[in-house]
């Protein structure tokens, strides 16, 4: 028994690894949008040679256009309050506005956002948020944020 102690603690180890290694890396950001709001839709991993999507459908709102953004977390957020947003809020936009090349995609009833990663071991650890919302009304005169998303780039 005392000699396989060792090899079951190194078992023990290897799978500990594998496990942390194989959980998705995309994690919702508490306190950030609109509160009731949820995140985008994920589909896939963002790992290295990998495919990553993310899709948000038209929140419930009539007259609006739906939106993805794409950039680096800013690590606190920026509030907003009505009567820009559409509901009471605060809803917190959590990407970097200064500092961050922000990716924006739009339409009308739904909105796909898709990453093809390289297969680059440079970009293993690099840190994105991706957030949706609405913006409502004929002229834009308000709008509406999901919750924010965070991801690593994965080996």
């Amino acid at each position: 028994m005392l000699r396989s102690l060792p090899r079951i603690a190194a078992a023990l180890y290897a799978a500990f690894l594998l496990s942390t290694a194989a959980t998705a890396q995309v994690v919702p950001v508490n306190n950030t949008g609109c509160p009731g709001y949820a995140p985008p839709q994920v589909f896939g991993a963002p790992r290295l040679g990998q495919q990553v999507a993310f899709a948000l459908q038209r929140l419930p709102a009539p007259r609006s256009q739906v939106f993805l953004a794409m950039g680096y977390p800013s690590g606190g957020g920026i509030p907003f309050q009505a009567p820009t947003t559409c509901v009471a809020g605060p809803c917190v936009f959590y990407l970097a506005p200064i500092g961050s090349d922000l990716i924006f995609v739009s339409d009308v009833f739904r909105v796909d956002l898709t990453l093809n990663i390289p297969n680059d071991p440079s970009l293993v650890a690099l840190t994105f948020a991706v957030q949706g919302g609405n913006l409502d009304g004929l002229f834009g005169t308000c709008f509406t944020l999901t919750q924010a998303l965070t991801f690593s780039i994965q080996p």
